[in-house]
Parts: structure tokens; C-alpha cells; sequence
């Protein structure tokens, strides 16, 4: 749909609007970001573990309320646990 508007607007059939405001400016900004990001997320060699629990970005994240709790909580996330294996 959007090559077709914009071979509509190349071709002089339909006119461009001169203006775009700014918040359609910041949601166009924000949704290319995301989807810059997500093709990062999923084309990296790194975080396989991390990725496998949070597939898709921008995804929040709820910590609970116990810090020591928190703190295994990102270590799991991390693949970073303070088992043996993990520690060699």
C-alpha cells in the first residue's frame, strides 16, 4: 500500500500533504526504531539464552519487590547463575 502511494505521488496522481505534525513524526520515529532493534535482537550472535525468554523487544520486564530476589531474577535472564557450571 505505501509503494502505491508513493508511486501515486510520484506520478502526480494524488498530492503529497505538506505537513506532518509531531506527533505523527515521533510514532513514525518510535516505529522505526523498534523494528531497527528487533532486526538487531534477532540477528545477534550474543544472548541466545536471554532471547529465548524474551523474543520479541521492547517487552517489559516486572521485577519483584525483594532485591535478592531481583538480583536471581537478571541472573537467570543473563544465563549468569552463581551455580558451579556457570562459574568455571
Amino acid at each position: 500500500m505505501a509503494k502505491e502511494t508513493a508511486r501515486e505521488i510520484y506520478t502526480g496522481s494524488v498530492s503529497a500533504t505538506r505537513f506532518v505534525t509531531f506527533n505523527d513524526s515521533v510514532k513514525i520515529s518510535a516505529d522505526i526504531a523498534r523494528k531497527s532493534w528487533q532486526t538487531k535482537w534477532n540477528q545477534d550472535v550474543s544472548g541466545f539464552y536471554t532471547r529465548q525468554l524474551i523474543p520479541e523487544v521492547g517487552t517489559k520486564v516486572c521485577y519483584p519487590e525483594t532485591r535478592d530476589i531481583g538480583i536471581l531474577y537478571c541472573r537467570l535472564l543473563f544465563h549468569d547463575t552463581i551455580l558451579r557450571d556457570d562459574s568455571y
